[in-house]
């Protein structure tokens, strides 16, 4: 199937509150979940390592050191695109009895991209997003103040290249753990402010790739 940019969304990624299991306790289908840690006789798929998210299909119950947090998703209205590329050394292994080059693929890749938008004052990312660069105070207009420092952990963040609820077709979603690492902010003479960030994605923190089939 070929896919276009009206198939999927940019989504602000939030953890939910963790729920540790207990041999009775029940999480909701049809939901995201990120695991946690797994325990003796766990009832969370065996195949899915801890750290990595999975999509409840169908009732679970937690076993005694099952633990999880709902992966929350938040549409983000400011998004216009999002881009993102890849790159992985192949190492030069030449030796003189070669005829032609020779190269060993490296171990580690590297992922970065940027993230186009437009400027709201009330939206929370937008207000994560400059937290990365500047410290903040709000001030509620009725002697009640906020400081917020500058803020450099992951914002996380998931791009869908394909969404459906058509049974048999299969969803895909990016899961990307960000860090900010520049950006700007256009204040034009008229028109929307344009606000564009660039962005790594941390590794240790497991992106993922999750094609799901849609089921009845």
């Amino acid at each position: 199937m070929r896919n276009s940019g009206k198939d999927g969304f940019i989504y602000h990624l939030t953890e939910g509150a963790k729920v540790v299991g207990d041999g009775s306790t029940q999480i909701t289908k049809d939901s995201f979940y990120k695991i946690l840690a797994k325990g003796a006789g766990s009832g969370l798929p065996e195949p899915v390592p801890v750290g990595y998210p999975f999509y409840c299909s169908t009732d679970i119950t937690l076993a005694t050191g099952d633990s999880i947090a709902e992966w929350v998703f938040s549409k983000m209205g400011i998004a216009k695109d999002m881009d993102m590329s890849f790159s992985k050394e192949n190492m030069d292994a030449t030796t003189q009895i070669d005829e032609n080059y020779a190269y060993v693929p490296a171990k580690f890749s590297k992922n970065s991209g940027t993230l186009n938008a437009i400027y709201e004052s009330t939206d929370e990312t937008a207000k994560n997003l400059l937290n990365k660069f500047f410290p903040s105070i709000e001030d509620d207009g009725a002697g009640s103040y906020t400081f917020k420092s500058v803020n450099s952990d992951v914002l996380w963040f998931a791009t869908t290249l394909f969404e459906t609820t058509e049974i048999g077709k299969v969803e895909v979603t990016i899961f990307k753990p960000c860090m900010i690492n520049g950006g700007s902010l256009k204040k034009p003479m008229e028109g929307v402010l344009e606000f564009n960030f660039n962005y790594d994605v941390d590794g240790s923190q497991k992106p993922l790739v999750y094609y799901r089939k849609v089921a009845a």
